[in-house]
């Protein structure tokens, strides 16, 4: 009893490999860099990442601040060569 679709090919039934990106060539090994540095030196790893914190939580303050003593209001900006753009800043 034979039926008359055709058996799959044999490339069909497999996905293609897809070739790395730059991206994960390039990342790949800074991750692995960056994860013998932190086994090397834990203590300048837990530095770096308090660090990293601090400034994070003062940027994110630093712009809170600035959202609401802006309140609302658009800016206006003159860049040369361009014109006038108008920044408007609102909080979420």
């Amino acid at each position: 009893m034979s039926s008359n679709t055709p058996l799959p090919r044999r490339s069909a039934r497999h996905r293609p490999v897809t070739d790395a990106s730059l991206a994960s060539l390039v990342a790949y090994p800074l991750v692995l860099v960056a994860l013998l540095a932190v086994v090397s030196y834990p203590l300048a790893a837990v530095a770096v990442l308090a660090a990293t914190a601090i400034a994070t939580k003062v940027v994110q303050t630093t712009l809170a601040a600035l959202v609401r003593r802006t309140d609302g209001r658009p800016r206006r900006l003159t860049v040369p060569g361009v014109g006038e753009v108008t920044i408007s800043v609102a909080p979420v």
